[in-house]
């Protein structure tokens, strides 16, 4: 053959074997690891070009791939659940180039009531998370600062001082001055990511405050305003926020020790502009019964157990959960509270299915005439208002993109089921049937539990000094009557769209006032 053919036919077949290998490549990317589906819904998988491939879902009778259970077919895949089970899907494009497989769960149809309705998020951390160092002064002037000294940092959670459990700021001083006045250091146990550590502090005499410290400020819980996302009649389960509940000083989750949720009241409403999203004003009404338990808190949202049912909103009968393949570019609506306690339905468009993860499986444009004038968009306090598309719940508001308060972000419902225990056995209806109300809900009352008085301003604790203004948590469970709550923020956005406008937590807030408990 002529060299000049030879060389003609490398680059040919160079150039097909590096679009092979491109295509591979955005396949493999682009196939999700896991799909879910219900037994009455019909996924498409990959784009739509005309390239032979090859499929085997094992086992049988699962999944039904393009008429059948396996063979050759053209993209996209149409995936048919056919009965509740978990198949694997494994491909081959061209019948021989293997692509990575994919787990396809079919699931039963779960349905859910919608909320919509304001609620106050109280969580107790399992532990006291530390949030600043608070240097001791000393008599010959000066200051001591043990705790950075002994390698404790921002952000660590203290689970255990001396071998004891530590349940509250209270009783971190307790123990720390016990110490102290013992002459004896502390061992202090704290959980840093998944790590860990045991620092040994020797506790320094605060004159000031007489007793002994170790030179942090520390905080035990944490509250605000959010929404309902949905709740299951048949267990009384039900899930909120849409994302995950953090200290605003150093965006370490909370793990929850305690919590609940109660309904509240919206009073007033401070609108987005361009650079400073607004935010709902809330209050808890005074004799407010607890709503429900809180006993996870994920990126997703806070989930738990409703002791009392909600005050019924505009959907008041359950709706099919949407899974991603249902969910389209369109109208839809969200359910929320503008005055008082009662949600209503605003009108949205879902702009893109990102199907991304991190709360921002949805992109969404606010359109509703009424909604825009009154607060300019999506505003703090609407974490984890339902959305809802052609008769399904879709997803829950999470973001706010901050230079266009009109878009934002939405995490899908499905992912919100899941963290609710509602995608196995847990969705079947409980044997009594029905919302469970325990005999233990309560009336909310002043010194409930830890934390000060109604209406007093709640603060971070100094294990040192008196607490200082900025650092804020609320009280806890129970003693919020009548106390001002700020609203949980849909997070700003970042990435490609416009930026965020707080650099240092995912809940704008400001610093409060006499008499205000919250930023």
């Amino acid at each position: 053959m002529h060299p000049a053919r030879v060389r003609r036919a490398g680059v040919w077949g160079a150039a097909a074997a590096a679009f092979l290998l491109v295509l591979l490549a955005r396949w493999q990317v682009a196939i999700p690891g896991h799909v879910r589906l219900t037994p009455d819904s019909v996924q498409k998988l990959g784009p739509g070009l005309p390239i032979p491939i090859s499929v085997r879902a094992e086992p049988p009778g699962v999944l039904d791939v393009g008429g059948g259970t396996g063979g050759t077919t053209r993209l996209p895949l149409s995936l048919a659940a056919q009965r509740p089970g978990v198949a694997r899907l494994e491909m081959n494009l061209f019948g021989w180039m293997p692509l990575r497989p994919v787990t396809v769960e079919v699931v039963p149809r779960v349905e859910v009531v919608p909320g919509g309705q304001a609620v106050g998020v109280m969580v107790q951390a399992r532990g006291v998370l530390v949030v600043d160092y608070a240097p001791v002064p000393l008599d010959g002037g000066g200051t001591a600062e043990p705790a950075r000294q002994a390698g404790l940092k921002p952000g660590d959670l203290i689970t255990r001082i001396n071998g004891e459990p530590v349940d509250s700021d209270a009783e971190a001083v307790r123990l720390i001055d016990r110490a102290g006045r013992q002459g004896e250091p502390v061992e202090v146990e704290v959980r840093r990511g998944d790590q860990v550590l045991t620092r040994r502090i020797e506790p320094v005499y605060n004159r000031d405050q007489q007793r002994f410290a170790i030179g942090i400020w520390v905080r035990d819980r944490v509250a605000g305003v959010g929404t309902l996302t949905f709740y299951h009649p048949g267990t009384g389960r039900y899930a909120a926020l849409g994302h995950v509940v953090a200290d605003p000083e150093t965006q370490v989750p909370l793990p929850v020790g305690d919590g609940q949720i109660l309904p509240a009241r919206i009073t007033a409403i401070e609108p987005s502009r361009r650079g400073d999203p607004g935010e709902k004003i809330g209050v808890v009404p005074p004799g407010a019964t607890a709503l429900g338990t809180i006993d996870r808190n994920t990126p997703v949202g806070i989930a738990g157990r409703l002791l009392a049912e909600p005050r019924p909103g505009p959907v008041r009968h359950p709706v099919p959960v949407a899974t991603v393949g249902e969910v389209h570019p369109g109208p839809a609506q969200i359910l929320t509270v503008l005055d008082g306690e009662e949600p209503r339905a605003f009108q949205v468009e879902i702009q893109r299915v990102t199907g991304a993860g991190d709360g921002r499986d949805l992109v969404i444009r606010v359109t509703d005439p009424e909604l825009l004038a009154r607060t300019g968009g999506i505003v703090q306090g609407m974490s984890g208002s339902p959305i809802l598309q052609d008769g399904r719940l879709v997803g829950a508001v999470t973001h706010v993109f901050v230079n266009d308060a009109t878009r934002g972000y939405g995490v899908l419902a499905e992912r919100m089921l899941e963290a609710a225990n509602l995608t196995g056995p847990a969705a079947a209806p409980t044997a009594q049937g029905g919302l469970p109300v325990p005999d233990d809900a309560r009336a909310v009352s002043p010194g409930a539990r830890s934390g000060p008085a109604a209406g007093a301003a709640p603060t971070a604790t100094a294990v040192e000094e008196p607490a200082r203004n900025g650092l804020v948590i609320t009280p806890g469970p129970g003693s919020l009557k009548g106390s001002r709550l700020p609203g949980f923020s849909p997070h700003p956005a970042s990435g490609p769209e416009p930026p965020a406008w707080r650099e240092n937590g995912p809940w704008p807030h400001k610093l409060p006032g006499p008499g205000e408990g919250f930023p």
